[in-house]
């Protein structure tokens, strides 16, 4: 386990773990968010940086660079780093992905393109559970098994062009399929044009 005080320079946001449940809880995402975005930019070489945001953009990512809005609770910058982080592996190693296809993400003319892209999706969030693993946080699997299924069907009803119900909290057990963790391969990142996550 890493010493918690070794990143608190890191990630300002940081507090004791002898806070009510609630905060013990946002205090450990910060302080995995932080353990994070240090492997990522010392490891993998790309770059981190936590911004205040004047839209309610989540997070801006072009191949190279993550900026998260810190605006956004610890939880989510958490998942969107691990996420982002294995997007930016799939784009330095599986080429076809840099400038893919407009249409391939258009479920609605192209609904035979969903199982490509839910296999896309769900390979960036195994490589995201790898990192977790790498960094010894394998407690926290089941909680990327939840929000990695809540996410990704998000992301299908939007490229569905279906109304995304933000309020839906949780997803049913059929939903929740266990990702197998990947090692993120040694990859030089690629820098493509900017995407923003809303």
């Amino acid at each position: 386990m890493h010493d918690p005080n070794e990143y608190s320079t890191e990630y300002l946001h940081y507090r004791p773990q002898s806070l009510p449940r609630v905060d013990r809880i946002t205090a450990e995402f910060e302080l995995l968010t932080a353990e994070l975005s240090h492997y990522v930019r010392q490891v993998l070489h790309l770059d981190v940086s936590f911004e205040r945001f004047s839209t309610k953009a989540k997070a801006i990512f072009d191949g190279s660079r993550i900026e998260l809005n810190d605006r956004i609770p610890a939880e989510e910058q958490a998942f969107i780093l691990l996420h982002l982080t294995g997007h930016a592996a799939q784009l330095a190693t599986l080429p076809e992905w840099i400038d893919p296809p407009a249409d391939r993400f258009d479920l609605r003319r192209y609904p035979e393109n969903e199982a490509v892209v839910r296999s896309y999706e769900r390979q960036a969030s195994c490589y995201g559970a790898g990192l977790l693993i790498t960094l010894e946080r394998a407690d926290l699997l089941p909680w990327l098994n939840r929000i990695a299924a809540k996410d990704l069907e998000y992301f299908i009803a939007f490229c569905k062009g279906e109304p995304v119900d933000f309020s839906k909290k949780s997803v049913t057990p059929e939903e929740v399929v266990s990702l197998f963790p990947l090692e993120i391969p040694k990859f030089t990142p690629v820098r493509v044009s900017k995407i923003v996550i809303v």
